[in-house]
């Protein structure tokens, strides 16, 4: 068993990891989110972070909000809280380079809808920092890093 760790600093990031990854069933196990609460948050998350992950281009989940995005609870008041999993996917296979989208669901409006998570990182010109994410942690459990279907003889 293996272990894949993204760490996510922005709202919409590319990742770029060491190597590509063949597809193979993997196990989401945690997830760790890192909040700026020196005072009292003007940030607040409705609850649930969503994460729209390329390598999960299918249907690996169907939901009602006609998406196919990893949701994880978040608590505004809390600034570091790690909560663990046991939910298993297959996945296509994992590239070297891929982007991860994270958005909040955003009840305002007509319908209602997404609009990207604050990070620290995405704040310019001197925004409110309090509440927003430092950055969030999410590791999967895989078979295994090596190929084994590519060796040749």
């Amino acid at each position: 068993m293996a272990i894949l760790h993204l760490r996510i600093r922005k709202a919409d990031q590319n990742i770029d990891l060491p190597k590509s990854i063949h597809a193979q069933k993997l196990t989401f196990i945690r997830s760790t989110i890192n909040k700026d609460n020196t005072a009292t948050p003007t940030n607040t998350y409705n609850g649930t972070l969503f994460f729209d992950i390329d390598f999960f281009n299918g249907f690996e989940m169907v939901s009602n909000l006609n998406d196919n995005y990893v949701m994880i609870p978040i608590q505004n008041e809390i600034e570091t809280e790690t909560l663990q999993y046991d939910q298993e996917f297959s996945s296509e296979e994992i590239k070297q380079s891929f982007n991860v989208k994270v958005f909040e669901y955003n009840k305002a409006g007509p319908t209602g809808g997404y609009t990207k998570a604050v990070f620290l990182d995405d704040i310019t010109g001197g925004g409110s920092t309090t509440g927003a994410i430092n950055y969030v942690d999410l590791f999967f459990q895989i078979q295994s890093l090596y190929d084994y279907g590519s060796i040749s003889y």
